[in-house]
């Protein structure tokens, strides 16, 4: 104790010196750091006078919080509770994570021969991903607290990794390229218990969680802690990990393709793994995947890409494989317009689609069709198919003998582009996005613990909009629905999931399976139970949101998959598991179907469904016309036009030989991987908290109603294309105005166009779609206050072909 007592005490007295005396004075905090040891630690020990609980820092602390410290409990410890949350601190430097983790092992020291609960069964020793929230984030929403989850999620960047000690967050933008991201996860005793209110807290209840087994930390572990019924105190712990990202080889296990002789599909590109073992104190990795050990806690993610998405190579080679042809129906069943030909067993648009089964994608395209007929009983959508491989293939970059690449949608006709496409044979080359998954975990004293399961996956273009925000949002009113308002997908984050991780894994050191079948509670967020007492104090979900920054919780990830934006699914022996292997190669080819559909997986994501058009999926949560980019050709763009957020543009009213009509992008032409290979794609984070994008949502759900019918007033089955989307802030943090221009789209009659002011063909914007419109009309909302969430006015008027102009306002309240 004394070793770990000295230099917790030394980071307090170093922390007060440096200006935090006079800001736990207030709180009647003041301790002597000149008085003997015991008599110090007495004083941070004992209870203090009443204080004001009205102040910023401690608004949410815990009601029966009354010292300075307090053993084995770190949110009833008033001085880590001000260090560890979110609170603006007003330019005092908070401790470091390492810090942080020394005064956590401190608190876990002071009550080390206090009595511990300990239920029936025996106390299992695991790594868990955790961090300190406040109220409105945790799962009980008493007061601020530990949460903790068997899931970390972190992300792949170009830029090195920063914590934000203001925020308490990876930071996801470094203003020109996103960083990567990291988790901290910690060593713990844990109990098993079931999912009953009085045992645990649980931050997303699901059907049947009260029979399931949840995992809840006693106390955290570190060299020198003792473990109740053990003699003597652990003596040494060394952090493992291990990865494995396997895409490339199972799209050409899977696919049946086949690569060239010179290619070794079970060595890297095709296979990647990372193995790193790091003693405490120390940092450790690979060429993939960091790892900072402290003494009860380490932190862990990926390292920065030179790109986020990079041509595969296998020493000078490139990674390709042969595009098979086209499987599908005739083409005189194909359809026609914008979604001719896309009826297909293993294509999506001009994408590789890589089908785990024929019959359970026909039952699950089956399923899409019925889900807004029978939503009771098809919302959300069954999982069906599990994807054994990448869902999505890039097949757009053809390898030619030379060494060469070609970007097809960039040199080709209409009519050849997509003949070629159809016909395969050709090679195209693969890419490496550094997307993997895997487990961290602990051997104390010679003997490994439990694992917690870790993502590395996407970049997050939304850090400050949660999953978790939307979701409970989507349950305060009936008309607020997630299905009234996604026609794809919807908010549920992946802390309602109850899939196990991946059932691959296995310990390279041992051998052994690193997660069992039974594990179907690892994305669950947990903390203390609920006294039941306080069952009548618990505020509404939805009524405050839970935080300003990005998480590394699975709250903050997503629980739909089709394939996924952060994590795909498999099965083995009938049980689903947690993986990446299903998610697009690359990923961005996954970003531009999410995007395309309303952002399906997850909602808190890009929606570029109005930039592509795609029949019968309207947009759910707008973006604004700058956020989309203005084309040069558009009436407000210009020569030197940037595009937006994904490398394209969005759409804008055109006129062609007297008719009336929108120009777009092309989903069949758009390549976001050939645009992160140009640094246009990912080239912004959006600063949209999820208010942000509530009122999005809510001011269309307001126009949608107001307006005259089309095809319905809901925004999932709306027929109006959003055009323009617009909005007026006058000075506020918030718009006071959003305004949008709506039509009806010609989908059957969609004409392949080029740009008239961009010249090259291989530039932003020169490949792109015009089709027929109808009922132009403009919408614009009005909120009252700067802090609403639902506006208060809509007015309408309609576009008068005749005086090309639009005609006179109507107005309706909203109540």
């Amino acid at each position: 104790m004394t070793d770990i007592e000295t230099r917790a005490l030394d980071v307090l007295r170093k922390r007060f010196a440096a200006g935090w005396a006079p800001v736990f004075a207030r709180f009647g905090i003041a301790p002597d750091f000149n008085a003997p040891v015991a008599a110090l630690r007495d004083s941070l020990l004992q209870p203090l006078a009443p204080f004001n609980r009205d102040d910023p820092l401690v608004s949410d602390l815990a009601s029966d919080a009354h010292a300075a410290l307090c053993a084995n409990d770190p949110a009833k410890s008033i001085v880590y509770h001000v260090w560890a949350g979110a609170h603006p601190t007003h330019g005092l430097e908070r401790p470091s994570l390492e810090e942080l983790d020394l005064v956590e092992n401190y608190l876990y020291v002071l009550g080390e021969h206090e009595p511990v609960p300990v239920p029936d069964g025996s106390l299992v020793p695991m790594v868990l991903a955790y961090a300190y929230r406040h109220r409105a984030a945790t799962p009980h929403r008493l007061h601020a607290d530990m949460v903790y989850s068997r899931v970390a999620i972190t992300r792949v960047g170009t830029r090195e990794a920063r914590f934000s000690a203001t925020e308490q967050s990876w930071e996801s933008w470094a203003g020109d390229g996103f960083r990567v991201t990291r988790a901290r996860v910690g060593l713990f005793l844990c109990r098993i218990v079931d999912g009953a209110a009085g045992n645990v807290s649980i931050l997303d209840n699901v059907d049947g969680d009260a029979q399931r087994n949840f995992v809840l930390p006693v106390r955290k572990l570190f060299e020198g802690a003792r473990i109740p019924g053990f003699a003597s105190a652990i003596r040494s712990i060394r952090f493992r990990g291990y990865f494995l990202g396997d895409k490339l080889k199972r799209v050409i296990d899977v696919s049946g393709t086949s690569v060239p002789g010179t290619l070794d599909v079970t060595r890297a590109p095709f296979v990647n793994e990372a193995r790193v073992e790091v003693p405490v104190g120390a940092s450790g990795g690979d060429a993939y995947i960091e790892l900072n050990a402290f003494e009860g806690a380490c932190v862990v993610g990926p390292r920065p890409r030179a790109q986020l998405v990079s041509v595969a190579m296998q020493e000078e080679q490139i990674a390709r494989f042969t595009v098979p042809p086209r499987d599908g129906p005739p083409s005189l069943l194909r359809g026609h317009g914008i979604d001719a030909g896309n009826l297909s067993f293993n294509r999506h648009y001009t994408s590789m689609q890589v089908p785990s089964g024929k019959t359970r994608l026909v039952l699950e395209t089956a399923f899409a069709q019925l889900e807004h007929v029978f939503p009771g009983a098809l919302y959300p959508l069954p999982k069906v198919r599990p994807r054994v491989a990448p869902e999505y293939v890039n097949i757009r970059h053809r390898v030619e003998p030379d060494g060469r690449i070609t970007v097809l949608g960039n040199t080709l006709p209409a009519g050849e582009y997509e003949a070629l496409l159809d016909a395969g044979g050709f090679e195209a080359a693969m890419f490496d996005d550094g997307v993997m998954d895997g487990a961290v975990w602990a051997v104390v004293d010679g003997v490994p613990t439990s694992a917690a399961f870790v993502l590395v996956t996407a970049p997050d273009f939304f850090p400050r909009a949660d999953e978790e925000d939307l979701q409970a949002w989507s349950q305060t009113l009936p008309s607020r629905a997630a299905l009234h308002q996604f026609k794809e997908g919807g908010p549920t984050p992946l802390s309602a999931g109850r899939f196990v991780p991946n059932l691959l894994l296995n310990d390279p050191w041992s051998g052994e399976p690193l997660f069992a079948s039974t594990d179907n509670t690892v994305a669950a967020l947990v903390s203390r139970a609920v006294p039941s007492a306080a069952d009548g104090r618990l505020p509404p979900k939805g009524t405050a949101f839970r935080r300003r920054a990005g998480g590394f919780l699975a709250d903050s990830a997503s629980n739909e998959f089709a394939p996924g934006w952060d994590v795909s699914y498999d099965e083995q022996d009938g049980t689903y598991y947690y993986t990446t292997h299903g998610l697009g190669s690359p990923f961005p080819e996954d970003v531009k179907f999410c995007a395309s559909a309303n952002a399906y997986w997850p909602a808190a994501a890009p929606d570029a469904a109005r930039t592509f058009e795609r029949p019968g999926i309207p947009s759910a949560i707008p973006m604004l016309d700058d956020e989309l980019g203005f084309h040069p050709d558009s009436p407000y763009g210009a020569p030197d036009a940037q595009p937006g957020w994904d490398g394209e543009f969005g759409p804008f009213f055109q006129m062609r030989e007297g008719v009336a009509g929108v120009n777009s992008a092309d989903i069949r032409r758009s390549d976001y991987v050939y645009n992160a290979t140009q640094l246009t794609f990912a080239s912004r984070v959006f600063d949209l908290s999820s208010e942000e994008l509530i009122r999005r949502m809510e001011a269309l759900r307001a126009c949608i109603e107001a307006i005259p019918k089309a095809g319905s007033e809901m925004p999932a089955l709306t027929q109006y294309w959003i055009v323009s989307a617009t909005a007026v802030w006058n000075a506020e943090p918030r718009a006071t105005h959003y305004t949008f221009q709506l039509c009806v789209p010609d989908n059957d009659h969609v004409q392949p166009v080029v740009s008239s002011t961009v010249s090259s063909a291989a530039a932003p914007g020169y490949w792109r779609l015009w089709r027929p419109v109808s009922k132009r009309i403009k919408a614009e909302c009005q909120f009252e206050r700067p802090d609403d969430l639902v506006p208060c006015v809509v007015r309408y008027a309609s576009y008068d072909e005749t005086i090309g102009a639009y005609g006179d306002w109507q107005e309706r309240e909203i109540r």
